[in-house]
């Protein structure tokens, strides 16, 4: 049964790094040569302290087979208004020629209008087959902006 929920870091990380943050970094992650994986969990729990974390998992029979992770907080430039930052999501590959991936990002924007979130930024890779830019059209996500990197030797 595929369940979607909040949790906290501390339901979600164990196994999460048991499981998935490897598969995840592999697949999505360019330049893994001069950017290795080493996530700051203390960051997250400063977040998750001040109430900025948003975390949402799927789950089939209680197994992690996937995750939605935001920064929610009001923006730089809009300090009145309440901003979601998309920072990763992920969907085991087995699940996703299913629903379970769109089923996330619904559930997901309900809880964020619970939150009173007046916008929420999201981004995809484009890269591997990556680009999600489909599903978030038909999410009402608007294309807003490109993003570029520099990678320094």
């Amino acid at each position: 049964m595929i369940t979607y929920q909040l949790e906290t870091l501390d339901q979600f990380l164990p196994e999460f790094k048991e499981s998935l943050v490897e598969l995840h970094y592999e697949e999505i992650a360019l330049d893994q040569e001069a950017v290795p994986l080493d996530p700051d969990y203390d960051k997250y729990y400063q977040l998750e302290s001040n109430n900025a974390f948003f975390l949402m998992t799927v789950r089939d029979d209680g197994v992690l087979i996937g995750y939605f992770i935001a920064i929610v907080t009001p923006h730089l430039h809009y300090k009145s208004t309440l901003h979601a930052l998309t920072d990763i999501y992920y969907i085991k590959p087995d699940y996703r020629k299913t629903r379970v991936g769109v089923n996330l990002f619904l559930e997901v924007q309900k809880e964020l209008e619970k939150l009173e979130v007046k916008k929420w930024i999201n981004g995809c890779k484009l890269h591997s087959g990556l680009d999600h830019t489909k599903l978030f059209e038909g999410l009402g996500f608007n294309y807003s902006e490109k993003i570029f990197t520099m990678v320094f030797k």
